[in-house]
């Protein structure tokens, strides 16, 4: 008997929002090929729910998957990440829900951090009408060691590595020399063809091998061992 494949239409178009509208950088594919790997483990449902209970939470751990891989591919181009506003673009929640996320998580909003440095005898102001993105960025520290410890103890530093500068496959395959790659090789995705990783894997330059450096320092410092 055939299974059906589980359909994932949040996870789906919070990838490709994430991954390529909100940064511009990253790969749709390995969003969601990070997010089903945490999924095999319980770790998150297997596909982000649209509303309800966990809606914040889902969304912030797909944020550090994004950023991960905003990162990655930032440390290759030398420029700065951008935060994932989960408060925009499809299945955007409500910034009152981030901000009750905060409460029950005990994460202070940048709108009382700002108020004790300047009076702290003062009384809490009301909620702001618009979430600070810096809250935002905030809560996606807040998980961000517990999802990727979780990352990187299931995935090999290797086997991550090759999987998020397959991100850039394409681009290696034009300076690899690999012209007689065929289409369906490069839309393949993930898990990357056995063609694609041996490329990868032997592939280097000075930005992969800054990149390689980063990653390995990431991994050792969230999970060491």
């Amino acid at each position: 008997m055939v299974t059906a494949a589980v359909q994932t239409p949040v996870l789906d178009a919070l990838s490709t929002h994430y991954a390529r509208v909100w940064t511009g950088r990253g790969d749709a594919r390995w969003l969601r090929h990070a997010w089903q790997t945490l999924a095999v483990l319980g770790e998150v449902p297997p596909d982000v729910p649209a509303w309800g209970d966990g809606a914040v939470d889902a969304r912030l751990r797909l944020a550090v998957l994004a950023r991960l891989s905003d990162r990655f591919n930032l440390v290759l181009e030398g420029e700065e990440p951008e935060v994932v506003d989960i408060t925009e673009g499809p299945f955007a929640v409500d910034g009152a829900d981030v901000l009750a996320w905060m409460r029950e998580h005990d994460v202070r909003p940048l709108h009382e951090l700002l108020a004790e440095v300047s009076d702290p005898d003062l009384e809490p102001e009301p909620e702001p009408a618009a979430l600070d993105l810096t809250d935002v960025e905030f809560c996606i520290d807040q998980l961000s060691d517990d999802v990727l410890r979780t990352l990187f103890t299931v995935r090999p530093f290797d086997a991550l590595f090759v999987e998020l500068a397959g991100q850039r496959y394409e681009r290696v395959r034009d300076i690899h020399g690999c012209g007689d790659w065929t289409e369906a090789e490069d839309l393949v995705g993930y898990p990357l063809a056995p063609r694609v990783v041996r490329a990868l894997r032997s592939f280097e330059s000075e930005s992969i091998r800054a990149g390689r450096e980063w990653l390995r320092e990431e991994t050792e410092r969230i999970a060491p061992g």
